[in-house]
Formats: C-alpha cells, structure tokens, sequence
C-alpha cells in the first residue's frame, strides 16, 4: 500500500518559479520523513537527485525572474 501525499504547489510571484520548486522540494523531503517505506524514500532521492543534474540556463541579461532574493 502506498501512501497519499496531497500538496498544494507554492505560489510564486510575478512569474517567479523558484518559489514552487522549493516548495516542491520541501514537499518530497517532508514525504520522505513521514514514511518509513525504503523504497518510497528512495524514489524521493532519484527525483531529487534527477532534479539537481537538470541543466541550468540563465536567463537572458535584464530577465532576473527566477532568481532568489
């Protein structure tokens, strides 16, 4: 049996991504810590680990959305 996780994703402001994705990030790593099923934690690693060998592209001169502050 697999568990239900539900999460609401993070709004972001005007346009700015970096909210949601840490959102999301905080999401899969409080799934992990709930669930004491090996491979359900393993699975949130490869997701997260998938995520971080993602390639970056900065955005053009002038864009600075997605950036933190």
């Amino acid at each position: 049996m697999r568990p239900t996780a539900t999460a609401r994703p993070s709004s972001s402001s005007a346009g700015d991504p970096a909210p949601g994705r840490l959102g999301g990030l905080y999401a899969l790593e409080q799934l992990a810590q709930d669930n004491r099923d090996p491979v359900l934690r393993q699975t949130v690693v490869d997701v997260i680990c998938a995520y971080l060998r993602m390639p970056y592209t900065p955005p053009p001169d002038g864009d600075r959305s997605g950036h933190l502050r």
